[in-house]
């Protein structure tokens, strides 16, 4: 959740921002909207991934850093712990040789790695939303230094005068090889 004024700052930053676990690129624009009796503001957030703007509450915004400092497995490391406790029952079924009760184990053991694997797919895209995060700033870095955007064009220009200046080069150190034998 933002105030109005966070909003502002992050309009003028351009800067990503978390909207329901998702990042999106930026914010575009804030709306006042007027209901039957009040006043309350909303944002229009860019999402880059779908090519469109959504409208949505501040309340369900929140800044890429308080998301990404929230990094937390404590959730992941519950559901092993959980996953341990069924592993254990299920042995202990095992050992007295009941069988029905090792089944209705092993049911539970396989919801619980599911409850894990969402887990660990969250943290992993919270690590993966970080390193976008740091490549959208790095691009803004580049931008206002007055690097240009690199095309394919520009790659194969620069590829074709690197290549050149290998074999100057390699044509130089050679004949220089041959003068001192």
């Amino acid at each position: 959740m933002i105030s109005y004024k966070e909003a502002m700052e992050l309009l003028k930053s351009e800067s990503p921002v978390y909207y329901k676990d998702q990042v999106k690129r930026k914010i575009t624009g804030l709306i006042w909207r007027r209901d039957h009796d009040s006043l309350y503001a909303t944002v229009e957030v860019l999402d880059e991934s779908r090519n469109c703007v959504s409208i949505v509450s501040l309340d369900d915004i929140e800044t890429c850093e308080e998301e990404i400092l929230s990094i937390d497995s404590s959730k992941a490391l519950l559901r092993v712990n959980e996953l341990i406790e069924v592993l254990q029952s299920i042995k202990s079924c095992f050992i007295y040789e009941n069988v029905d009760k090792a089944k209705d184990g092993y049911n539970k053991l396989m919801r619980e790695a599911i409850k894990l694997d969402e887990e660990i797919r969250a943290l992993a895209d919270k690590v993966d939303d970080k390193k976008v995060i740091e490549m959208i700033e790095k691009n803004k870095k580049d931008e206002e230094a007055g690097f240009p955007e690199l095309d394919y064009e520009t790659i194969e220009k620069e590829n074709a005068d690197f290549d050149r200046r290998m074999e100057e080069f390699d044509d130089e150190s050679f004949v220089g090889d041959q003068e001192e034998e």
